[in-house]
């Protein structure tokens, strides 16, 4: 994997979807392709329980508002419990970021790092009463309605594409004779 700062748009939807593994969606892909589907994500966490995070890798700004124009990015529509852009650090602000959408930044000088601009971060506080510390979340540049906006979305929708594609993935996988337990192991993500 290149420094950080040249990490292309490839290797940051490798890298997040490793770093999907450790935040429990060990069903995690990058680059996926469909001929069935039209929403082709970069990135798609899957939970053993359902529940589904949507990445989008976004390196430049054109890329970034080209893509608010394609109809899976319409209310209703789409792929993903939860939504979110994944940028260098500095593209974009949370300002410009669509509600419902988080924005994760790769940080790092060799070794990347996600950091949460906008979005739910888990933080250890603690408790004068208590001798422990505990986790509670913490909603950077929005609150937890606009946190949950898409999943209660997604939720009522009939169709989960994201599982379809997830399996139609194993099975293609499968049938190479990959072993799905070393996929995207390429990498060690600290």
């Amino acid at each position: 994997m290149s420094a950080v700062d040249n990490m292309t748009h490839d290797e940051i939807a490798d890298f997040v979807a490793l770093r999907l593994r450790k935040m429990n969606y060990p069903l995690s892909f990058s680059n996926i392709t469909s001929v069935n589907i039209g929403e082709q994500p970069d990135v798609l966490g899957v939970s053993l329980c359902g529940q589904s995070l949507l990445a989008e890798v976004k390196v430049s700004r054109s890329d970034f508002l080209a893509d608010k124009k394609k109809p899976w990015r319409k209310p209703g529509s789409g792929m993903g419990d939860f939504r979110v852009y994944v940028t260098p650090k500095g593209l974009l602000k949370p300002s410009e970021i669509p509600y419902g959408w988080m924005l994760w930044e790769v940080h790092g000088k060799s070794k990347p790092v996600i950091k949460i601009i906008k979005g739910k971060k888990m933080v250890s506080k603690q408790d004068s009463s208590s001798p422990w510390a505990t986790s509670v979340p913490e909603y950077l540049n929005c609150d937890l309605a606009e946190y949950r906006h898409f999943e209660q979305d997604v939720r009522n929708k009939n169709c989960r594409s994201e599982l379809i594609i997830t399996v139609e993935i194993m099975r293609r996988a499968l049938d190479k004779g990959v072993e799905l337990n070393n996929f995207a192991n390429k990498y060690q993500v600290a």
